[in-house]
């Protein structure tokens, strides 16, 4: 039997270790699990649909300004990402709880003793009313006319940055179109959110965009309150994965991907 040259051995090990080395390699890469809340925020964090709409069938795919900024900075420092929707209050719950590393899309009035990373982008509140309702419009002048209102918003939001109690708010709503439908038919006066969520949702819903141009629907700017910045909430005892987040936003924010990533979407 003919004993395979030194140079065919090196060949047959280097072809064993990439067989085999690649899973293993993979398999001890960190799995970072970060989750988002369900009712989407597009243009950040959203569910892929059919031709890119949401009148499409979902296919199941999280996609988002935050999504690929995300999933640049896992691919650099080698992590498994996996990015789950799920009720908002839960997410921040199991983050705070160590059960997920991230919550995407937060800011201070969410978070609680939560850390966050650098913010990556600032968001501009407005509240949305009824003029069917209120044919002359709310008038706000300062932030503190908010709580003589009654105000509805969506399942798992705080409003304490808006100077109201969240325990007073009307949370039993779960979708856009609800909040809206609650407005015109005076179930609350007014609900708040910020235009570059409905921006994005005007341009991949074509029913709620339909909602948003109703000429009865009004919005104007929150008094007296300054813009939101969005950040990543981080899980306790993971300062070592919050260094590399903010490394990596920083990094993104000073090549510009980050606009060129809003851009795309809202094209």
């Amino acid at each position: 039997m003919t004993r395979p040259s030194s140079t065919a051995w090196q060949g047959l090990c280097l072809s064993l270790c990439l067989g085999l080395c690649a899973p293993l390699a993979q398999a001890r890469a960190p799995l970072v699990r970060a989750c988002a809340n369900q009712a989407e925020m597009p243009p950040f964090t959203f569910v892929e649909r059919g031709n890119g709409r949401i009148d499409g069938s979902a296919n199941g795919k999280l996609t988002g300004v935050t999504v690929d900024m995300l999933g640049k900075i896992a691919r650099q420092h080698g992590w498994q990402l996996s990015v789950q929707l799920m009720p908002w209050l839960r997410c921040l719950a199991f983050v705070a709880e160590g059960k997920f590393q991230l919550a995407l899309d937060v800011d201070r009035a969410d978070a609680g003793a939560l850390a966050l990373s650098r913010s990556y982008f600032t968001v501009h509140s407005m509240y949305f009313y009824s003029s069917r309702v209120h044919p002359r419009g709310l008038g706000l002048q300062a932030l503190d006319q908010l709580a003589r209102h009654k105000i509805c918003g969506l399942l798992g939001r705080r409003f304490e940055a808006y100077g109201i109690d969240t325990d007073k708010v009307d949370l039993g709503t779960t979708s856009y179109e609800q909040l809206i439908g609650k407005l015109h038919r005076g179930r609350c006066d007014l609900f708040i959110e910020n235009r570059e969520t409905l921006a994005g949702l005007y341009l991949l819903n074509p029913k709620l965009a339909d909602m948003l141009t109703d000429p009865t629907l009004h919005s104007e700017p929150v008094p007296g309150l300054a813009a939101r910045e969005l950040r990543i909430a981080v899980a306790p005892g993971e300062g070592a994965l919050l260094r590399q987040l903010d490394e990596g936003l920083a990094r993104l924010l000073a090549q510009g991907e980050v606009d060129k990533l809003l851009a795309n979407y809202l094209q």
